[in-house]
């Protein structure tokens, strides 16, 4: 039963965030339309309210943000009320003043001590920036002074940012002398602030870029300050997630406090940047070039998404800061006071367990806990650090991976540069995949000497993980999945395959030998069939052995990165196509004026082609082609990161636990499915109970492949076009209401299945279910709204439109608690190994789901197909929902049916006693 209070917390949570969006695109909207602008000039409050939205909006966004992550972790942490059992509670520090008396738990302490000179350096700066703001906004209301306004505030915006990046670094010198501690969980406070990074390397990225192709000379050294504020923005994240585990070592370091005067003057001058980003970069018109080159469509999403993470970032930098400046040097309780909290702890324990235990039967095992913080080795600052290193590295290519193909599409001249990036993502896979190869095949050498030679008996024991049987294998996924991996993965590299037979088209002059137009998809190509190799492989040793931990954190989130930057590629490029192809077919003029510089001009020139065989070819098999690679890069992408998690865990802890832990029959756990004691290459299905959810779903199936069909060869004729649409979303209705209800009565017939109650956290399975339901209820909620608002009275028939998308969305959470529900249950009795309840239902949903599939592949790819949406969006705005959202509604339908299978394969699967 749900807690009131989560529930509570859980909406305030979705109220902020809620809020925090509805403020971004409102903000967007004054600021783009004028009319309601001028309709309240007469109005002193409207007028007040408009003047203030430009500094007053930033602060309704960060107050919503951080709200919301408040709540949420308070919702994630809110648990079922405890059985009420005495317990005595033991004082684990203290806080005493001078004269040793002891303070209450609500009363805090600062020690300025080491402080005044970073102080009154942090405050000359601070008044520094508010005269060059306050410069900036009175010279830049004068036309004739606007470009020295802009000249001051840059030259104010490069000294700071440059001495700030001299200070990072001198302060994560001197902090290297104070000892490194390690917590048992991550800070929320350095989560949140690599979170709010993004923000600042998108912005930054773009910016960088529009300064390099729109040749502003309005703003000196553009460039430059943005790439200083890039570096600045790093390395001070990288003195954050440093310094938090820092503490003064004896009492040279107490009475020296090394680094603190530094860490003063950085709080201070991340408030004076914030103010900068808040007054001055917040809005879309403070760099006129980039909205020119980019587009107002683009440049206006571009500020509005990423400068609000800006800003929060500069705020959240300056807590981040503070806590160090404070926790890092404060004095520790002594030695003998730990070890007298420590000794209670246990005696608290003991007393715990003779309470819980009258009859005498206590547990004999009682470790201290120690709730404090424990001193660090060579070893977990070194994983600290690779772990930071490795994020940040991949977080950069993937913003490198979505500026650099937007880029392409305004200036078809940078397709070289992009080619050139994605072939250095190829190729770096490409290395560190024969890497991981060749360390494979240096274990196998090594184990197969050391069973025939005595003198290796010893490496070939520390080669073997502890408890773990040589035979049994660790996978990465369900059989169901990877196969689901391999099947998209032949789809993407078809296409791959295609992109490199356009090179033999070329003619042979000088200009028009692209060399890399044949290079780059060879080298995607064999980074496909690599990558499923790798993912097919049993690679968990080299993954989670600690010796190969650097090159390996690094080289999964370069993967990582790799196929998230494809899965943006294939975004950009179909939204660029289609929305030049709406262009140069339609009337545009209102949203030639949003396009900016976005063109139709190939990306290779006319006069270079000698035939036209397979670019026309590939364009056309793009449709299909695409969605594959999205859905192999968004797979690939998930497990890679559950590899690179596993291998970021700390190595102290054992990664294998004692079998017993857990019920008999599951086997061993691969932290992501479960694999059992038979070898992985032998499976069983047992396919009784099933027959008639099969033919149910057969029926389902050949219906809707006849739906399609009759769509296709009605929609060609204009006056059959409404008849088309209805028959189809007639359809759609029934199939969604038909699974709803197979959906509940599967849920309510399975209830009396045993459950597994040790379970862990997600499957990967439900983290790919989850993350792609998204797309599901974001694809269908933009349909809902514009059908709704784009309602027409006269059409007796209009209402399916607004019914098909909401049956679907009520359809895939309905789904989506079931599979959640039925993974953890088992049959435990005869009775239901003999029955099977609930097994035809899962059945025929598997099934239903692989029709929905064939329904989102073949009808809802294109933009088109929703000709009131697109105009009630624009092209611009539909466009591009359709190509963000529908492929994780496709990849959505293919999972449930993994998830589905799962089920109907172990859930109802026969033990031995």
């Amino acid at each position: 039963q749900k807690s009131p209070q989560r529930e509570d917390e859980h909406e305030m949570e979705a109220m902020n965030l809620t809020e925090a969006v509805n403020e971004t695109l409102l903000q967007r909207s004054i600021r783009s339309i004028s009319a309601p602008y001028d309709c309240s000039r007469n109005n002193i409050v409207g007028v007040l309210v408009q003047n203030a939205s430009a500094f007053l909006f930033p602060c309704t966004i960060e107050y919503s943000l951080i709200c919301a992550v408040t709540l949420y972790e308070m919702w994630k942490h809110l648990k079922a009320k405890p059985t009420p059992v005495t317990t005595y509670h033991v004082c684990r520090s203290w806080s005493t003043n001078s004269l040793g008396i002891e303070r209450l738990g609500q009363h805090f302490s600062v020690d300025c001590h080491s402080a005044h000179k970073g102080l009154f350096a942090g405050i000359l700066v601070l008044v520094l920036t508010i005269i060059s703001l306050v410069l900036f906004l009175v010279l830049n209301q004068d036309p004739l002074y606007k470009h020295l306004a802009v000249f001051e505030v840059s030259l104010c915006e490069m000294t700071l940012y440059s001495v700030c990046t001299l200070c990072v670094l001198s302060c994560m010198l001197r902090i290297r002398v104070l000892r490194q501690v390690t917590q048992k969980s991550s800070s929320l406070d350095s989560s949140l602030l690599v979170m709010a990074q993004a923000g600042m390397y998108v912005y930054c990225t773009f910016s960088v870029i529009g300064f390099y192709y729109a040749e502003d000379t309005i703003v000196p050294g553009g460039m430059t300050i943005e790439i200083i504020g890039l570096i600045q923005t790093t390395m001070q994240t990288m003195l954050v997630i440093d310094g938090t585990s820092r503490r003064c070592k004896n009492n040279s370091h107490r009475k020296r406090k090394p680094g603190r005067q530094i860490i003063t003057f950085l709080i201070i001058a991340n408030m004076a940047m914030w103010m900068i980003n808040t007054l001055e970069k917040g809005h879309a018109m403070f760099r006129p070039s980039h909205l020119k080159f980019f587009g107002l469509w683009t440049w206006t999403v571009i500020t509005h998404v990423s400068m609000p993470l800006a800003i929060f970032y500069r705020f959240h930098s300056t807590i981040c800061l503070f806590e160090i400046w404070k926790s890092a040097y404060k004095k520790q309780n002594s030695k003998i006071i730990r070890a007298v909290v420590l000794r209670l702890e246990v005696l608290r324990r003991f007393a715990r367990d003779c309470i819980r235990h009258p009859e005498g039967e206590i547990s004999g095992n009682f470790k201290p806990q120690d709730h404090g913080l424990k001193t660090g080795n060579k070893h977990t600052v070194r994983d600290t650090l690779t772990v930071s290193l490795s994020a940040f590295y991949g977080k950069l290519l993937i913003v490198l991976g979505l500026a650099l193909p937007v880029t392409a599409a305004v200036i078809p001249d940078a397709t070289v540069t992009y080619d050139g990036f994605y072939l250095y993502l190829y190729l770096g896979s490409l290395l560190f995949l024969l890497y991981m190869y060749a360390g494979v095949m240096t274990e196998e050498v090594v184990q197969s000497v050391s069973r025939k030679t005595s003198a290796f008996e010893m490496s070939s024991k520390r080669l073997r993980t502890p408890g773990t049987a040589p035979q049994q294998q660790v996978k990465y996924g369900s059989f169901y999945l990877r196969m689901g991996v391999a099947g998209f993965g032949v789809g993407s590299m078809i296409h791959a395959c295609l992109h490199f037979g356009m090179y033999f088209e070329l003619k042979s002059d000088s200009a028009c030998n692209e060399i890399l137009v044949a290079i780059t998809p060879l080298a995607h190509a064999a980074f496909i069939i690599m990558q499923m190799i790798f993912i097919f492989s049993d690679n968990n040793k080299l993954v989670e052995e600690y010796s190969y931990t650097v090159v390996t954190r690094f080289g999964l989130m370069h993967m990582i990165a790799t196929n998230l930057c494809e899965w943006l590629y294939v975004v950009v490029e179909e939204t660029k196509y289609d929305i030049l192809k709406f262009r140069n077919s339609t009337d545009m003029t209102e949203e030639n004026d949003t396009l900016g510089n976005w063109t139709h001009t190939p990306d290779i020139h006319p006069d270079c082609w000698n035939t036209y065989i397979m670019e026309p070819l590939a364009r056309n098999a793009s449709e299909f082609l695409f969605p594959c690679t999205v859905e192999y890069s968004l797979l690939c992408a998930v497990i890679l990161g559950v590899m690179w998690m596993n291998a970021c865990s700390d190595p102290s802890k054992p990664k294998h636990k004692d079998s017993t832990a857990s019920v008999n029959y599951e086997g061993r756990q691969s932290g992501v499915n479960i694999i059992y004691s038979r070898s992985v290459s032998q499976y069983s299905v047992d396919c009784a109970s099933a027959h008639k959810g099969l033919f149910a779903g057969i029926i389902v199936l050949v219906l809707s492949i006849v739906c399609l069909i009759m769509f296709f060869e009605l929609i060609k004729f204009p006056e059959y076009v409404s008849i088309a649409v209805f028959q189809v979303n007639v359809w759609e209705t029934v199939l969604f209401f038909t699974t709803t209800v197979a959906t509940f009565i599967c849920g309510y017939i399975i209830k009396d299945i045993g459950i597994i109650r040790s379970r862990r956290k997600l499957e990967l399975e439900h983290i790919v279910l989850l993350v792609t339901q998204t797309g599901v209820v974001l694809y269908f909620m933009f349909q809902i709204i514009g059908e709704f608002f784009s309602l027409e009275s006269r059409e007796s028939w209009a209402i399916m439109r607004i019914v098909t998308p909401m049956a679907a969305m009520i359809q895939s959470i309905c789904q989506t608690m079931l599979v959640l529900d039925a993974w953890r249950r088992r049959c435990d009795t005869k009775k239901h190994m003999t029955d099977k309840p609930g097994k035809q239902l899962v059945t025929f949903l598997l099934i239903s789901n692989l029709a929905m599939w064939v329904i989102s592949r073949l009808k809802n790819g294109r933009a088109e197909f929703y000709p009131l949406q697109l105009k009630f969006y624009g092209v611009w705005a539909w466009t591009i929902i359709t190509h963000v959202s529908l492929p994780l509604v496709v990849c959505y339908r293919f999972q449930s049916t993994v998830c589905l299978y799962e089920i109907w394969k172990h859930v109802y699967k026969t033990r031995s006693s």
